[in-house]
């Protein structure tokens, strides 16, 4: 198993530790990137599908460093989004 399969499997499974850092790897892996505009804690990641423009906003960015925790709600949020656009 790959390390991009094994960290889909980690983000499905909702881990209470999965880190902030490796949450923006997991949304890389389906081509979003994240919107490195200064909105404090407030971010988006986004994704250019041809003219249009895909967006998951997510509320809030955990504090601290990059080895800063997710929370388990916000998983759960991106996962429903990347399943709703059927990338997932």
């Amino acid at each position: 198993m790959s390390q991009t399969d094994k960290l889909i499997q980690r983000v499905l499974s909702f881990p209470t530790d999965l880190t902030y850092s490796d949450f923006v790897r997991f949304m890389k892996i389906f081509g979003y990137v994240e919107d490195d505009s200064p909105n404090g804690s407030r971010v988006k990641f986004y994704k250019k599908d041809g003219n249009t423009f895909r967006v998951f906003a997510m509320a809030h960015k955990p504090h601290g460093k990059s080895g800063a925790v997710m929370k388990v709600y916000m998983l759960r949020e991106a996962v429903a989004f990347l399943r709703e656009a059927n990338e997932l």
